[in-house]
């Protein structure tokens, strides 16, 4: 409580960190959204700053849903599964200068079961944007357009644990769709078969390029130079 007693202490400002803004990144222009296709989504730009562990995907689409003999659908039995948008990939793969760092694979199945794990009730609520919610189902009303929003370090290790930021390096995120959407979504209708269907029309990889005061820049271009070892730790 002593310092509350300081009053002629001169403040310190903190401005190495000058702005940070969040950039988006589409696929390769031929890339397929469909089943089982390979959606590669790179950073080319080389002289960046930027905080992968508050990256995340935007995922924006809509539902297709097709009933044995013509049937009627009854929307209100049509349901996404909770951690439904992580089901639409089999796999998920982050490149760092070419070289794999990470790699998850049955990616619904994952991060289901670390979510319920590592989760509390409060947290999930805020993941209801990601389509993960642990307490309620999701109906989905009028085969209305879906989007979601999800935190990479849901998905994958390397960007919940390294939380420092990455500099002046090359980086791509490689999405494997899965074969259906079987696990994705889900229909109560009894003695009716459905194929429902999330039909994807885009996904954007959105990170944060972080501006640096001058000097601070400096001393990281001092670090590449030197060629010093960055330790990139995660689980």
């Amino acid at each position: 409580m002593v310092y509350l007693l300081n009053i002629i202490e001169t403040p310190h400002y903190d401005n190495r960190i000058n702005n940070i803004e969040i950039h988006y990144y589409n696929p390769y222009v031929n890339s397929s959204l469909n089943h089982n296709d390979e959606i590669r989504i790179p950073i080319q730009q080389q002289d960046l700053v930027v905080l992968p562990s508050e990256s995340f995907l935007l995922i924006e689409g809509d539902v297709s849903a097709i009933a044995a003999n013509n049937a009627t659908i009854d929307e209100n039995k049509l349901f996404l599964d909770s951690n439904g948008a992580a089901f639409l990939f089999n796999e998920i793969r982050y490149e760092l200068n070419g070289v794999e760092v990470d790699r998850c694979k049955n990616v619904g199945i994952t991060t289901t079961l670390r979510n319920y794990a590592l989760l509390s009730s409060h947290e999930s609520t805020t993941l209801k944007s990601a389509s993960f919610d642990i307490n309620s189902k999701n109906p989905i009303k009028n085969f209305q357009y879906f989007s979601f929003c999800i935190p990479l370090n849901k998905l994958m290790g390397f960007f919940d644990d390294y939380k420092r930021v990455i500099v002046n390096a090359r980086h791509e995120l490689i999405l494997i769709r899965s074969c259906n959407d079987s696990n994705a979504v889900y229909c109560t209708m009894d003695n009716i078969n459905v194929k429902v269907d999330l039909v994807l029309s885009k996904i954007q990889w959105k990170i944060p390029h972080i501006t640096l005061e001058e000097y601070t820049k400096l001393q990281f271009l001092n670090i590449i130079e030197k060629d010093y070892p960055i330790a990139m730790t995660y689980l």
